[in-house]
């Protein structure tokens, strides 16, 4: 016996930001909502009493195309600019007429990190996509409303391409041409608690924030400026507090002429350096890469 046709698959999903349409999501992983476990070990007894405690909510977590990005740029910049914006989200899942048929609505909504993905010269089938946490202060699970989920996607998601970029003021003089892949690295912000006895859940603040994981991947090309700069760094410590550089890249279209956005870090230096990875028969190319620290970074979208 089929199943009653009131199945519906994972991908008719609609998002809001403060009550305003939030572009269309690569995918969207909804927190859960549990409970604290307490645990309690009576003497005369091999069983364990179990009760449960305050509510907890996880995280919610989205991948974006840049091309869809600007509902979400304001909630992010508020962070990098330290102005810490809090925002309302709704999802709503809808069945196959496109109606509503489950929703999340989670209020005082804070980011907790920003990954900007990965740029590889060499993967011409992948779009350039970042990704976004957050958590909420409340979450309620809802039956839908049967409204009608819609939205018109953009046309210039097409553009943005993980092969197109163009790095700038690389440190070291190392070549820019040089670069194969750019691990962009993520920004992570600690949220901190307070807990009061007259409420279950607790407030959430803005804590300090953390930046890391840009990566370099390069070609030989560049192995003699490369080491020249790691071994001045690394080898010697010779660097000074003027020579943590700012450098970026820029991110563009097919043509290789329109800048569809731009990544800046600052504050950078060598902070690891691979030799090469593992040496065997094969057609691979020689390459070395270079892990670097930073203070900042900054994504800019221009083109959506």
């Amino acid at each position: 016996m089929a199943l009653a046709k009131k199945a519906y698959a994972t991908s008719n999903f609609a998002c809001t930001i403060n009550n305003e349409a939030a572009g269309f999501l690569i995918s969207f992983d909804p927190p859960s909502m549990e409970a604290d476990k307490i645990s309690s070990g009576l003497g005369p007894d091999g069983i364990t009493k179990q009760a449960l405690g305050n509510p907890t909510y996880g995280t919610a977590k989205c991948e974006i195309n840049p091309a869809h990005s600007p509902p979400w740029m304001e909630v992010i910049n508020s962070v990098f600019d330290k102005k810490c914006t809090e925002f309302q989200f709704r999802c709503d899942l809808a069945n196959h007429d496109f109606k509503s048929q489950r929703a999340i609505e989670m209020a005082a909504c804070l980011i907790t990190k920003v990954g900007l993905g990965k740029l590889s010269a060499g993967d011409g089938k992948a779009h350039f996509k970042f990704n976004v946490e957050w958590e909420c202060e409340d979450l309620i699970f809802l039956k839908g409303d049967d409204k009608v989920i819609s939205g018109q996607i953009k046309g210039k998601e097409k553009n943005w391409l993980a092969s197109n970029f163009e790095p700038q003021g690389v440190p070291g003089g190392i070549e820019p041409e040089s670069i194969i892949d750019i691990e962009c690295g993520s920004m992570t912000a600690k949220v901190g608690k307070e807990h009061v006895g007259m409420f279950r859940h607790p407030t959430r603040h803005y804590a300090k924030w953390d930046v890391d994981g840009l990566k370099t991947t390069h070609s030989s090309i560049a192995f003699d400026s490369a080491l020249a700069y790691v071994n001045k760094v690394l080898k010697d410590g010779a660097i000074t507090d003027n020579e943590y550089t700012d450098w970026g890249t820029d991110l563009k279209d097919q043509t290789m002429k329109t800048v569809l956005g731009t990544i800046n870090w600052t504050g950078t230096a060598c902070q690891k350096f691979d030799f090469s990875p593992q040496l065997k028969a094969g057609d691979a190319m020689s390459t070395f890469t270079i892990t670097w620290v930073m203070e900042t970074l900054r994504f800019t979208p221009k083109h959506v």
